[in-house]
Order: structure tokens, then sequence, then C-alpha cells
């Protein structure tokens, strides 16, 4: 709702949409739906989209914990349904989040719906030599039995396969490939150029939200002004 008011507000405004996995697919989905109700102007105070391992192209995860018989996956299900108390909003939601955005044609490319947009996507490679990842435990053993049971997957990040995170071909929408080594958590990673994304990963307990940040210190430090014009 504040990037709805924010859109209404005064014209020279600039907006910027950040999400990470799901939400970033979820902020497309919405602008989809909503973008159109919009004055054209009001579209291209959206200059920005920064997003972080994002799900645009289904989330394998999801559908292997959706579909996949065997203990793993069925534990993943009973999981999620006590968390949500047996209300099935988990799974539901889950199941959103295996569809491709862009598989039925729904979807015209992200600059029709706002011009002027350009993106910065962060897009992990896993950093294990059979194309999942290592360093994160949770990732990896959650993404060890789905490559068993789906041989199939691309190189994948123990929730979102690589391919996954960006655009689809032929969208015109630019965008800037951030290529990180790393599992879906991004934090514990580092950057095709050799630098850790956070030095504080791991150093003490619960630092995920300090990780963050230095990653985002990174992205403002090294963001070219010419993307915000």
């Amino acid at each position: 709702m504040r990037t709805v008011r924010a859109l209404q507000g005064p014209a020279g405004g600039r907006i910027a949409l950040v999400g990470f996995s799901m939400g970033a697919s979820s902020w497309v989905c919405w602008m989809a739906d909503h973008a159109g109700e919009w004055p054209a102007a009001e579209r291209r105070k959206l200059r920005l989209g920064v997003f972080f391992a994002g799900s645009f192209r289904g989330a394998a995860v999801a559908r292997w914990a959706l579909d996949a018989k065997g203990l793993h996956a069925g534990l993943m299900r009973s999981t999620l349904h006590k968390l949500d108390d047996g209300q099935g909003l988990a799974l539901r939601t889950l199941g959103s989040a295996a569809a491709d955005l862009w598989a039925d044609e729904r979807l015209p490319p992200l600059c029709h719906l706002l011009p002027g947009l350009k993106i910065v996507q962060y897009v992990t490679l896993p950093e294990g030599p059979r194309g999942l990842p290592e360093r994160d435990p949770v990732m990896r053993g959650i993404a060890a039995p789905m490559a068993r049971q789906m041989p199939w997957l691309g190189p994948f990040d123990g929730m979102v396969e690589t391919a996954a995170q960006v655009l689809p071909p032929g969208d015109p929408t630019p965008q800037l490939i951030v290529r990180v080594l790393a599992s879906h958590g991004i934090t514990e990673g580092s950057y095709f150029t050799g630098g850790e994304v956070s030095p504080r990963h791991g150093s003490i307990p619960g630092d995920r939200p300090q990780a963050a940040q230095d990653m985002v210190r990174d992205l403002l430090r090294a963001l070219p002004a010419s993307l915000l014009k």
C-alpha cells in the first residue's frame, strides 16, 4: 500500500521495488493485475526493481514438495501442514510458487507494464561441483533428495533453479545480472569476482539480517546512477 500511495503522490518521484525469492514473483503478479489501473505517468515512477534469487519461472522445490513421493517430500508437506495449523494456506502458497509466471503467456514483458523499468537480478549459482549447494546445510539437505528424484534439474540453489531466476527469453526489459556462488540464502556465498557477500555470515548466531545489510550496502555502492534516471 505504501507503493500505491507513492505512485499516486507528487509527480517526479522515483520508486524501487525490492523482492527476495517468492517476493519477487509476488511483485510481478501484483503489478500485472494492477498496473493497468494507473496512468502512464504514475507507472513511470517505478524505475528500478532489485530482486534476490527471484522465483520468476517457478520454484522447483515447490513442485517437488507438492507432488513427489518419498520420505523427504512427505516430511516437508507434513511440516508445512503443522506450521499452518492444518488450514492448508502454506501448501496453497507453495503451489502458487511452482508456476512459471510466463508459461501461459498471461504476462506481457515487464517493460510494457512499467515503462522505464530496469532490473537488477541477484542470481544464485550453487557452489557445489554437482550443481547443488554445499555450504548451507539446510539447502544441501533439501537439494540432495530433490536431485535424486528430479535428475533433469539444472543448477539449483536449494529452492529455485538458476535459470528460473531471470526473465524469459524475448523480454526486452533491461536487466543487470549479479552472479553469486551461493545457496538460496545468498549471504554465505561469494561474488564471481571473488569477494564475500557478507564477511559477517556465520560469525554470530542469528546474523542473517546483519549479513543482508552487507549485501545491500555493496549494492548501493555499486549501483549505477543511470539506473535511477
